[in-house]
């Protein structure tokens, strides 16, 4: 057998090298896994294969519910929460702790999409939002007569598939990360 030729053990690569792709940093982003054994990267990716549909399920089903009652109720929940955290009042006002809520709502999303999808940057992480959050909107706008369709969500959604997509990056790019 040649020495160079792909292994069982290692596809693509050289026989003991470790799998995943081979070669250096050449064109490719960071990766937060750098000293993090195969395994646990695998089960991580498994892991937020599952959740992410999941998460994604639920998001939905808060987001084209017939009725504002849940919504309503969650951002009356958040604004008791923030109340006992010490929050300062001007957060308080429910139309900011709604858009606060509409940020936080999408950044899950966008981390767990990152780790089952590597390759998207920040800035497509945060057009996705867009895409997504103006299409639940039009849902909502043309389907659902409980509900109100605003632009304001529509902003606050996609401000918050930037935070998600920001700090994965930031994760991407710390010391010591490595090319996957």
């Amino acid at each position: 057998m040649d020495v160079d030729a792909p292994s069982i053990e290692s596809p693509g690569g050289a026989p003991g090298a470790p799998r995943g792709r081979a070669g250096g940093a050449r064109g490719r982003r960071a990766s937060a896994w750098h000293g993090v054994p195969v395994d646990m990267r695998d089960g991580v990716r498994r892991g937020a294969r599952v959740l992410l549909p999941c998460y994604l399920a639920v998001l939905l089903f808060a987001l084209l519910a017939p009725s504002a009652r849940t919504p309503s109720a969650s951002v009356g929940w958040l604004g008791r929460a923030l109340e006992r955290l010490g929050a300062p009042e001007q957060l308080l006002e429910p139309s900011r702790v709604e858009f606060l809520a509409n940020v936080a709502i999408l950044v899950p999303a966008v981390v767990l999409g990152a780790v089952v999808w590597a390759a998207p940057s920040w800035r497509d992480w945060t057009a996705y939002g867009f895409v997504f959050s103006g299409g639940v909107e039009v849902v909502q706008a043309l389907l659902l007569e409980e509900r109100s369709a605003t632009y304001v969500d529509v902003v606050a959604n996609t401000l918050g598939a930037l935070v998600g997509g920001l700090l994965v990056a930031v994760v991407r790019r710390r010391p010591g990360a490595v090319s996957h």
